[in-house]
């Protein structure tokens, strides 16, 4: 009889653990989109759902590993974090760590090299207010930001960026790639478009043409374009970042092309070289 219990014991607590064993909701590639399981690079995991529609999220890599754990009130299109956020490298090491509002990032947050070693601290705020950089280090723990300024060199893979940081701000970003060209992410005097914002979104709805395979399979969604303003703000080094169809991606590049000659973005008071990564939606009506 004692044998026959502590069987059913144990049946019924495998059969408790597999129900409440975490649901993978979602499997992602290298660049975080949507993907299948054989082609995946993460997988993220919804460990618990409150009544309330607050979930507790953890995303791994591949092999198993945690790669990120945050608290959410939304999972698709994108995660929206509430409250502290925190991701891993792969050896288990945190890699970035701080507290979200509302999915925006809000209050100190900070990032670390993969020996532990912290990298930088940023503080954000909710308001439309600029972040200001407190500090960052190199690998080996020597402070680049002096009373609020200095110039930063990140290295990845073939390019390297410099941020340079003035009373605690952002004040250009640039990089250069292995051709040794430089390109501004952030500049002083930012290009601008003739007409602003929304002579640009009227200008890219007049380019663009919705391709006729494109509305059969009912393809929708957002291709973002990258292109680099020369100095004299023509647009130059069309690329697609991250696309939904070839049609529909050669369409998006043809749309920006047929842009007007923007304003020029500047740098110390000289006219500089801009990339610029900008989405093009395709939307059914």
């Amino acid at each position: 009889m004692n044998k026959l219990l502590s069987l059913v014991i144990l049946v019924i607590a495998g059969h408790v653990s597999a129900q409440q064993s975490p649901e993978i909701i979602a499997y992602y590639n290298k660049s975080w989109e949507r993907t299948y399981s054989e082609h995946a690079e993460y997988y993220r995991v919804l460990v618990k759902e409150d009544p309330e529609g607050v979930f507790h999220v953890q995303d791994h890599y591949i092999s198993g590993e945690l790669e990120m754990e945050a608290i959410c009130t939304g999972l698709f299109p994108q995660l929206v974090k509430e409250g502290k956020a925190v991701n891993y490298y792969k050896n288990g090491k945190v890699k970035t760590e701080g507290d979200y509002s509302n999915g925006q990032k809000q209050g100190l947050h900070k990032t670390y090299f993969e020996n532990g070693q912290i990298e930088s601290e940023i503080i954000y705020y909710i308001e439309d207010i600029a972040p200001s950089y407190q500090q960052y280090w190199t690998e080996a723990g020597q402070p680049l930001i002096s009373n609020g300024a200095g110039l930063v060199t990140k290295t990845l893979e073939d390019q390297t960026t410099y941020l340079e940081i003035k009373d605690s701000k952002l004040l250009n970003a640039f990089s250069v790639d292995a051709q040794a060209d430089t390109a501004y992410t952030v500049c002083e005097v930012a290009p601008e478009y003739p007409g602003g914002y929304e002579a640009l979104a009227q200008d890219l709805v007049k380019n663009l043409k919705y391709p006729k395979s494109a509305r059969m399979e009912d393809t929708e969604g957002t291709v973002y374009v990258q292109f680099v303003l020369d100095k004299k703000g023509q647009i130059t080094n069309i690329k697609v970042l991250k696309g939904i169809s070839a049609d529909c991606d050669v369409a998006a590049m043809r749309a920006v092309s047929k842009l007007k000659p923007w304003a020029s973005g500047r740098a110390s008071n000289k006219f500089v070289r801009v990339r610029i990564v900008q989405p093009v939606r395709f939307k059914l009506i």
